[in-house]
């Protein structure tokens, strides 16, 4: 169980993440069109950040998503809204209920109100809004907002907080160190 001091802290994190998140799509979707790839030239309706920086191209456009990640699934808002829902409650039981590593909950944070950001999209706008969109040496990266940078962010974070755990789980023990059958030397 988490401390209330700490909640508080964490309640914070989450909030001005979704306050975030809420404004920059509203923006978006209040000022924006909706990008024209094949009829407009960069920044096909949006915003230029840079052009042409090394080869790569950075706009804020105006995209839209009733699927998940990448446009997958992009028939199937309901479950995919059903399934979102359920994730962020997992998550949020497993950090004030179990999860007993003080490194992890900030990242679990930033996963939960990303997530809660594209729950909200989908039952306001009836799809989630996206609006950064990089184009590297002529690949179009998917477009993506602040709640997928922040859900990405809390993922790299858990992956290196993991990695660093299990180099110090094991440090001073190696698996090779350990006596197994038939390991020794045939003729000793």
């Amino acid at each position: 169980m988490i401390e209330k001091q700490r909640v508080k802290f964490l309640c914070a994190i989450f909030a001005s993440i979704l306050a975030v998140d809420v404004i920059t799509k509203w923006l978006t979707n209040s000022f924006l069109p909706l990008i024209q790839r094949q009829i407009l030239p960069f920044p096909f309706g949006g915003l230029a950040v840079f052009e042409n920086f090394g080869g790569i191209n950075f706009s804020i456009t105006h995209q839209t998503n009733s699927g998940a990640a990448w446009g997958l699934f992009p028939n199937s808002h309901q479950l995919l809204l059903y399934i979102r829902v359920a994730v962020i409650v997992a998550l949020a039981a497993y950090l004030l209920l179990f999860n007993k590593n003080i490194k992890s909950q900030i990242p679990f944070i930033f996963i939960i109100s990303g997530a809660m950001g594209n729950v909200l999209d989908s039952l306001f706008y009836g799809h989630v809004i996206d609006m950064f969109f990089f184009q590297f040496w002529s690949y179009d990266f998917p477009v993506f907002n602040v709640a997928d940078s922040f859900i990405f962010l809390g993922v790299a974070w858990l992956c290196i907080i993991n990695l660093k755990g299990d180099k110090k789980s094991t440090s001073g023990t190696s698996f090779a160190n350990e006596s197994k059958p038939f390991d020794s030397p045939p003729f000793t």
